[in-house]
C-alpha cells in the first residue's frame, strides 16, 4: 500500500466514529422535504406547484410536488460518555434511511409518531461522520 493510501484510509477512520448512548436526549428539529429525482438530495425550495429545481445538481423538472418522494430529517441531541470527558453533548442529523430502518417504517412522516418513537428508544449504537455531524448508521443494542 502506498503512503497516500495510508493517509486516505486514516482520514476515513478519523471521519467516522462509533459511540454507544443510553438514549436520545432531545429532538432539536424535525423536517420533511422533497428529494431530487436525479441526485436524491433534498430540495430546499419549491419554485412553483409543478416546477422543482434541485439546488445541488441544478436538475429542473416538471412534476406535481405530491408525486415526489418525501424524506424525513431529524436533528437530535445525544450525550456521549467517555473516559476523557464525563459527558459531551452532540448535535447530530439523522436522515430518512436510518430513521426508517430503526423504526421499521418507510412511509411515516408524522412528526409526533417519529419524534416520540425516537425518544422512547434506549441503548443505541451510532456510527457518526464527525466532520459533518451526521449519523451514518444507527442500531438498537
Amino acid at each position: 500500500m502506498s503512503p497516500l493510501n495510508d493517509v486516505e484510509s486514516t482520514e476515513r477512520c478519523v471521519e467516522s466514529k462509533s459511540i454507544n448512548i443510553a438514549k436520545i436526549e432531545m429532538i432539536e428539529e424535525f423536517s420533511v422535504s422533497k428529494a431530487c429525482l436525479k441526485c436524491k438530495k433534498h430540495i430546499i425550495q419549491y419554485n412553483s406547484q409543478y416546477l422543482l429545481k434541485c439546488d445541488f445538481c441544478n436538475y429542473m423538472y416538471m412534476m406535481r410536488q405530491e408525486n415526489c418522494k418525501s424524506y424525513v430529517i431529524v436533528k437530535i441531541v445525544v450525550k456521549e460518555f467517555s473516559e476523557e470527558i464525563e459527558s459531551n453533548q452532540l448535535h447530530l442529523t439523522v436522515f430518512h434511511d436510518n430513521i426508517g430502518k430503526l423504526l421499521n417504517t418507510e412511509e411515516r412522516y408524522d412528526e409526533n409518531f417519529v419524534c416520540s418513537s425516537l425518544l422512547q428508544l434506549e441503548n443505541l449504537q451510532l456510527t457518526l461522520n464527525v466532520k459533518r455531524n451526521t449519523v451514518v448508521n444507527i442500531e438498537q443494542l
